[in-house]
């Protein structure tokens, strides 16, 4: 659950609303006399989308030490965000954090047992790793799924590391990503 202490917004008072016939919440800080739970959703999500979107952007200058910060800073916001997970399982392992990155794909191969895990966030921790069976292996499901994360083959930086491979150039025919 949403609440205003886990967005950063403590000693402000939550009490319950009717907005359109909805029940939700709403709350009183100094600079918002009232705001809908809707506020505090979107709050939180950008709270959530900041971190991780900074993960990203460390990540891709190679400042792996702050963007594992950021995804974690993420994950204890959202601690069911699959992506999110998969962000800190590829941070960690393009930082030779080994144990970190395996610890992150074997909770995501667990969670996909009982709910929705997307493969493709288990393939990029294992690409992290230089563990390209297994990455290939996990990239047949979405494959066979028609997943839309296969439309990000070609432009995934994630998955550079397993370009040079001839497996990449027969999965992008077989998903006629090829022309």
């Amino acid at each position: 659950m949403v609440t205003a202490d886990k967005i950063g917004l403590s000693g402000t008072k939550v009490e319950p609303v009717s907005v359109f016939g909805v029940t939700g919440q709403r709350f009183a800080s100094p600079t918002t006399r009232l705001c809908s739970n809707y506020l505090i959703t979107l709050c939180y999500v950008g709270v959530v989308h900041q971190s991780s979107g900074a993960g990203r952007s460390y990540e891709q200058k190679g400042n792996l030490p702050a963007a594992t910060k950021e995804f974690e800073k993420a994950r204890q916001l959202e601690q069911e965000a699959a992506e999110i997970i998969s962000a800190a399982g590829y941070a960690y392992g393009c930082s030779r954090n080994r144990a970190e990155a395996e610890r992150i794909s074997n909770e995501l191969k667990e969670r996909s047992k009982k709910s929705n895990v997307p493969s493709y966030n288990i393939v990029v921790v294992y690409a992290s790793l230089g563990e390209k069976d297994q990455a290939f292996e996990w990239l047949e499901k979405p494959l066979q799924e028609g997943s839309f994360y296969i439309s990000l083959l070609k432009v995934d930086p994630e998955l550079d590391n397993l370009r040079s491979d001839s497996r990449f150039a027969s999965l992008l025919h077989r998903a006629k990503l090829d022309s």
